[in-house]
């Protein structure tokens, strides 16, 4: 793993968050209402597996998945997921993916994959893709770092 994506992955956490917002470049962390249900924290990043080297396109994975937990009897409704920085609680990444409920006594499974493609002198960042039981969501660019 190399020092900038173990950087990266030690000082962020994933959020669950309850508003059907449109997600822009302008979205900020203030723009979303986090899930606040019985059982429920933010995940840590923790470290990453990986990452493979494929045709110039480095994947790693989270070594747990973001696991978010209901302990009460009713269900509740969220609507996508996001990355804050944990030092400055800058949004990172977000994603709206639409309707979803975690039902009573449950929890929801984050499933993530990163990427990271050379590209000339910068490499090329990807929202990471998330994938939910039955669900995919397409990588999109975030930008560039160098």
């Amino acid at each position: 793993m190399s020092n900038i994506q173990q950087n990266i992955a030690l000082f962020w956490d994933w959020l669950l968050f309850t508003n059907n917002i449109e997600i822009t470049l302008a979205t900020t962390l203030a723009d979303l209402t986090e899930a606040n249900w019985p059982g429920y924290v933010r995940q840590n990043n923790g470290s990453n597996i990986g990452p493979t080297l494929d045709d110039g396109v480095a994947t790693s994975y989270p070594l747990a998945n973001p696991t978010f937990v209901n302990t009460d009897v009713a269900p509740y409704v969220f609507w996508g997921w996001g990355i804050v920085g944990r030092v400055d609680g800058l949004l990172l990444a977000a994603k709206n993916e639409g309707l979803n409920l975690i039902g009573p006594s449950a929890q929801v499974i984050l499933l993530p994959t990163f990427t990271l493609q050379e590209q000339g002198d910068a490499l090329k960042a990807t929202r990471p893709a998330v994938t939910k039981p039955g669900k995919k969501s397409p990588t999109t660019p975030i930008g560039k770092w160098r």
